[in-house]
């Protein structure tokens, strides 16, 4: 599939939809097998961690997780502990998707320099 909504360019990236009954690792592995580009973003199933694991996949990728699929690890440990850190992170990655819509079709220099600014110092807290 091929969106050019809000990219600001003519040559999106390429986004690729598979569905499998499994969340499995091995799933993951088998449907990026061949692929030999760098980047990933992924949803945030642990099946995905092992894309990033060059030792189990021979290809060394950066990977980033879909923050909705992130938000919700926050969302339901937190609703099982009560605790104040996942309500914080919960907020923090809010700033993030306000951030988003504020610069949504815009081009994309200008995301990536707001995102410099603006969301970098936020997804750099969420790491700490």
């Amino acid at each position: 599939m091929r969106d050019q909504s809000g990219l600001g360019r003519a040559d999106p990236p390429i986004v690729v939809f598979q569905h499998s009954r499994s969340r499995s690792a091995e799933t993951a592995r088998e449907i990026f097998r061949g692929f030999s580009g760098g980047a990933l973003t992924v949803v945030g199933y642990a099946g995905c961690d092992t894309l990033a694991d060059a030792r189990r996949t021979h290809i060394a990728r950066t990977i980033s997780c879909c923050w909705t699929h992130w938000r919700r690890r926050f969302v339901g440990f937190g609703r099982t502990k009560g605790s104040p850190l996942c309500e914080e992170r919960i907020a923090r990655i809010a700033q993030l998707y306000r951030i988003e819509a504020e610069i949504r079709g815009r081009d994309a220099e200008t995301r990536a320099a707001v995102r410099q600014t603006l969301s970098k110092p936020i997804a750099n807290a969420l790491r700490n």
